[in-house]
């Protein structure tokens, strides 16, 4: 009885293995990635749309927001994650050339992208 028990209990957690494969490759792969990605990126990625994204992470104190401020004239530090994220190494901000002078751009480290995997899922935007 108790090998026959011992023999469920072994099928049950290869199952289990086997099932939970997927995710633990893709937590890997994007965790142990030494490339960062963009925002349109990083939502695709996470299965969400980038705008609901982001709003999301604006509400959340994550990213910064343009204070409320219609059309403000300093908008560049919207969307710009506080410096508590960047610390953590959740995400890095670059210099970009954008053709017309130079802009900062967000991207998401590997790191960061499960962190916001958990985040977002906290706030009950997926599906």
């Amino acid at each position: 009885v108790a090998l026959a028990k011992a023999v469920k209990q072994k099928e049950n957690a290869l199952e289990q293995i086997e099932e939970q494969q997927p995710k633990v490759e893709f937590y890997d792969e994007v965790v142990d990635s030494t490339g960062y990605v963009d925002w349109n990126e990083a939502a695709k990625q996470l299965g969400y749309g980038r705008n609901t994204m982001l709003e999301t992470l604006r509400r959340a104190q994550i990213l910064q927001g343009n204070n409320g401020k219609r059309n403000s004239r300093n908008s560049s530090k919207k969307n710009m994650p506080y410096q508590y994220t960047i610390d953590q190494g959740y995400f890095v901000v670059k210099m970009v050339d954008t053709g017309f002078g130079f802009k900062s751009q967000t991207f998401v480290t590997g790191k960061g992208m499960a962190w916001l995997q958990k985040k977002m899922k906290q706030r009950e935007v997926l599906h």
